[in-house]
Parts: structure tokens; sequence; C-alpha cells
């Protein structure tokens, strides 16, 4: 909104340039809630006694909704597509789209596992605002709202290092110029790397919680 109180027109380009950082919000909110889908009707020991008193394996009790929230994470993601659509933003190839959807889901089961990490390790669903609270940092310290080019101080060196800055290069570069490898493997490696580490602490968690 500028000055005189009338909505300003946003350049396409900008437009390119922002959306896929508001998927990236929108993902991980997915994400998080997706977690608290796992909570039965409002009952915040629900899942634990679930988890606790199952005869079985208990992985797949974790594992499905985190694969669960992969997809789920795509539902606004179409959304936002169709309305950046609508706005006069374009992808530039279909690589572009299979660059945006790694992201997403990529995202969706980071903050996922995140959440499943709080969850086991302090025993209670509350634990899952301490996600949004990550959401919040990770994504002020990275480009996820000013450029990497506009940013100085601390805060440029931060954002440069954040791991949440390559994943947003690899979800956005299709609507900036053509997919290029230099923009596709920080990215890919970043979701990889934080994945595995927090598969491996949900894991660690839930051998601790139910041996």
């Amino acid at each position: 909104r500028s000055r005189n109180g009338e909505h300003d027109e946003v350049p396409v380009q900008d437009r390119r340039k922002w959306q896929p950082a508001g998927d990236g919000r929108r993902q991980r909110a997915f994400g998080r809630c997706d977690q608290n889908g796992c909570n039965d009707e409002g009952d915040p020991g629900a899942f634990m006694d679930r988890m606790l008193l199952t005869p079985g394996r208990r992985v797949p009790l974790i594992a499905g909704p985190i694969l669960y929230s992969a997809l789920r994470a795509l539902m606004p993601t179409v959304l936002v597509l169709l309305l950046a659509y609508l706005n006069g933003a374009r992808l530039t190839g279909p690589l572009g789209l299979v660059t945006l959807v790694a992201s997403a889901a990529g995202t969706g089961v980071m903050f996922a596992l995140l959440g499943m990490v709080f969850v086991l390790k302090l025993r209670s669903m509350r634990a899952l605002g301490l996600v949004q609270i990550s959401v919040f940092i990770s994504t002020f310290l990275s480009i996820g709202q000013v450029p990497l080019s506009f940013l100085s101080g601390w805060m440029h060196t931060v954002a440069r290092l954040n791991p949440i800055t390559n994943i947003l290069r690899l979800g956005r570069q299709g609507f900036l110029g053509d997919v290029t490898w230099h923009d596709t493997w920080p990215g890919l490696l970043a979701l990889g790397l934080i994945i595995a580490a927090l598969a491996l602490l949900t894991r660690r968690n839930l051998r601790q919680l139910a041996p």
C-alpha cells in the first residue's frame, strides 16, 4: 500500500521472486499442522497413548503422518501456483515445477519431523508451538523476506549460511530463469541432510520414550 492509501501494482518479476517464499511459509505451516493432526479430537495425550500402547511396530505411527505431511504440503503449493499464474507469474519450464514440488514436499517433511522431535522429547503435543518459533526464526534469517544482496552485516552472513536460503533458491529458480544445477544441488543437499538428521533424532527420541 502506498502513502496515499492506494494499492501499488506489484511487478511480475517481484511476484515470481516472492511467490515461492510464500509457498515455503504455507508448507511449513501445513507440516506443523499435520503433526497437530496426530492429535485425536484435541486430546493432547491421545497420540502418545496410542503410540505407547500399540502392540506392533511404532515406526508406522511416525512415518504415516510424516509422509502425509509431504502430500498435504502440495495443497497450498497448487493453490498459490494458480493465484500466481492469474497474476502473471510463469514458470520457465517443467523443471521449474519439479524443483518447486521437491522444495514443497521436502519442507513439509522437514518441519513435520522437527515437530515429531519436539513431541517425543517433551512428551506433549503442546511442544508443537516450538515448531512455529523455529519456522519464524529460520525464515526470517534467510532470503525469505529480503534478497541476499539487500542484507548487510551479520544478517547477510547468517542468511548466506542458512540452509533455508538454499531451499528457497531451489523452489524459486523456475520463476526467475532456467533451472540450473548450481541452484539445485545446494537445496537438495540441505533438505537431505536436515531430514536425515531429524529422522535420526526422531528415532532416538522414540527409543528413549518406548524401548
